[in-house]
């Protein structure tokens, strides 16, 4: 019998486009990054921190395709606001993950909001916060809606101080997805929307460099109930 031989790709092999959202991505190897993979397929409130001004809203997994988590101000109030952060079980908000200059970073996600005026969101990495949408967190790696706005900026935030890049507009009740990528090579995020790039940070010294956490924050920006739905959320760093 002959032996068989093994093709190795010491560096990696990725199918994704050269200017697509994986681009840079080279996970072959399991620990070749730690990933942070939520497909929404069911939601524990006790893996979360909960922090909600109307005592009404909630948070639920609803009907479609791959799982959508829904968080919906249903109270209609014009300045509700619901967030969830990760806790992992722990009943405090955790901090996995931990930007470095020479390790590749990236935070995708797919959502929609049902009014992409009349709200705010935030959906990516942030500092623990209990007001991560009303007045953004400290440090962070997101994707932001402002009330009254339809732009999604796509935003890397440190020690309070944004740099961001304008990504496109959003529309009532239709998904968009967003990615965020350092090149540890390049010292560059890029910023893409529809897996189409956008438009590039060219420098790591806007990168926070304290721990962030997956969070999810919907404020209404008027009297009407709304939703906010997570498809899912891929958070991936170099070991």
């Amino acid at each position: 019998m002959p032996t068989p031989t093994v093709t190795r790709w010491p560096n990696g092999v990725c199918d994704a486009t050269q200017d697509g959202i994986y681009a840079n991505y080279a996970g072959m190897r399991p620990f070749r990054y730690y990933n942070w993979l939520e497909d929404f397929f069911s939601y524990t409130a006790a893996d979360w921190v909960v922090t909600e001004t109307d005592a009404g809203s909630t948070e639920a997994i609803v009907s479609g395709a791959g799982g959508v988590l829904a968080i919906t101000n249903v109270s209609a109030g014009a300045t509700d606001a619901a967030q969830i952060q990760w806790a992992g079980g722990s009943g405090a908000v955790v901090l996995p993950a931990f930007w470095d200059s020479t390790k590749d970073f990236l935070v995708y996600a797919k959502f929609k909001v049902s009014d992409a005026t009349n709200t705010a969101l935030l959906v990516g990495l942030a500092s623990a916060d209990t007001t991560v949408v009303a007045s953004l967190p400290t440090n962070g790696i997101y994707f932001y809606k402002a009330s009254g706005a339809t732009s999604l900026i796509a935003s890397v935030r440190k020690a309070g101080t944004s740099s961001s890049v304008t990504l496109g507009a959003m529309a009532d009740d239709t998904y968009v997805e967003a990615a965020l990528r350092f090149n540890s090579t390049l010292n560059t995020w890029s910023a893409l929307l529809n897996n189409v790039l956008i438009g590039t940070l060219t420098t790591d010294a806007i990168s926070p460099t304290a721990g962030v956490t997956p969070s999810i924050g919907l404020l209404n920006a008027s009297a009407v109930a709304h939703v906010l739905s997570v498809d899912f959320m891929h958070i991936a760093v170099q070991r």
